[in-house]
């Protein structure tokens, strides 16, 4: 059981820590410099808008070690504990001299007791007023978003004058509104490490989707885009609305490519030994993945290219289709990766995801984030105003 360290712990120790941050492009410098500034203003919350692939946690670097460095502890927290666990060697790496500490339901440790602890929401309620600095990767992911007590977790980690980053590429329309209103200060990163805009998705209306995929018949895009695998090579990630899709699918692909069923695996929430089937993929053990959204965040694959099958469905809510569609083209060596939507209908929520992606593309361009043409020199801080909110 954890237990909760007194509020007179001793501080930080900051003699002997060391740093090993990234290169930052300028863009990330840019944002990494105003969230520094931003430690020494009033404001408690602040907003971290960053597309998918941008550099998030690089970013974030430099504020950690700043409030490290002034002799106060730092909390990351995230709803999920497999990306607790993947984050935890990553920022041990880059910090040197403190502990390190990770924290969610399956760890042992009897106190979450590091200066710089790595956590999921639930165990905010047992860290009470400990951090001067949270930052909240993907706050409005499930189970966080939504959640009094969760959110209330992670306001009661804080320390009096503690502040709070909310970091993710799909704020709610609530946070939107807020950052429009001036409620809440927003610094967007709006394109991605590499220089590359986001792939835009190409979307592909099949009727009967459903039907003829549980009969086995035809559906020209999904057999066009497991073809595109099978001659570039490459490897494809497929988001299914449900659990039951899985296994359908699984024997639509048998059925119609009985050379590819071998390297082709699924996985949902329900898996036991999902880490290790993501693992593989990630390895390239694996040539194309059936998931559920529990894999629309935190899945880098270099290469990978994107199918959302029956984007249409209502769990397919606009955020869900940016963070699926943002698992392609987040490596430098492939940029350019395909993401194509097949559903039977075009629904709103398609239409806003569309909206987004090509409103950060261009808010990219217009910053001088992406490789623009040389007549766009407009390389301003792209912080949103009211009007740049409205074209979103």
């Amino acid at each position: 059981m954890f237990r909760i360290r007194p509020l007179d712990a001793p501080a930080v120790p900051t003699n002997g820590i060391r740093f090993h941050l990234p290169q930052l492009t300028p863009k990330q410098q840019e944002v990494a410099s105003f969230l520094e500034s931003w430690r020494d203003r009033p404001e408690r919350t602040m907003l971290l808008w960053a597309v998918t692939g941008a550099g998030k946690t690089e970013v974030c670097l430099p504020l950690i070690r700043r409030t490290l460095q002034s002799g106060h502890r730092v909390l990351w927290v995230t709803p999920r504990r497999d990306v607790v666990d993947e984050l935890h060697p990553r920022l041990k790496k880059a910090v040197e001299g403190v502990r390190v500490t990770a924290v969610h339901g399956g760890t042992r440790s009897a106190w979450a007791d590091g200066e710089l602890v790595i956590a999921t929401a639930h165990q905010t309620w047992r860290m009470y007023r400990r951090f001067a600095l949270v930052i909240v990767d993907e706050g409005d992911a499930f189970p966080l978003y939504g959640d009094p007590a969760l959110q209330s977790g992670v306001d009661q980690s804080l320390c009096k004058d503690g502040k709070v980053v909310w970091v993710t590429a799909t704020p709610p329309m609530v946070w939107q509104r807020k950052a429009r209103q001036g409620e809440l200060p927003v610094i967007t990163l709006p394109a991605r490490f590499h220089g590359h805009p986001l792939p835009v998705p190409e979307r592909f209306g099949v009727r009967g989707l459903w039907n003829k995929v549980d009969h086995g018949r035809p559906v020209p895009p999904l057999s066009n885009y497991l073809r595109h695998l099978m001659e570039t090579g490459k490897q494809g990630l497929i988001f299914v609305p449900r659990v039951s899709d899985l296994p359908c699918l699984l024997q639509w692909i048998t059925r119609k490519f009985p050379d590819m069923t071998r390297f082709c695996t699924a996985v949902s929430g329900k898996e036991r030994n999902r880490r290790e089937i993501v693992e593989r993929f990630r390895r390239g053990g694996i040539r194309v993945l059936l998931a559920t959204s529990v894999l629309e965040r935190g899945v880098t694959v270099p290469g990978c290219q994107v199918l959302v099958l029956g984007a249409d469905h209502t769990v397919m809510d606009a955020a869900t289709l940016v963070q699926m569609s943002g698992r392609a083209g987040r490596s430098p060596e492939d940029p350019d990766g395909i993401v194509w939507w097949i559903s039977e209908e075009w629904t709103e929520a398609q239409r806003r995801a569309m909206r987004e992606i090509k409103g950060m593309n261009r808010l990219a361009y217009q910053a001088g984030c992406l490789h623009a043409p040389e007549s766009n020199d407009d390389r301003r801080m792209v912080v949103f105003t009211a009007w740049e909110m409205s074209v979103l």
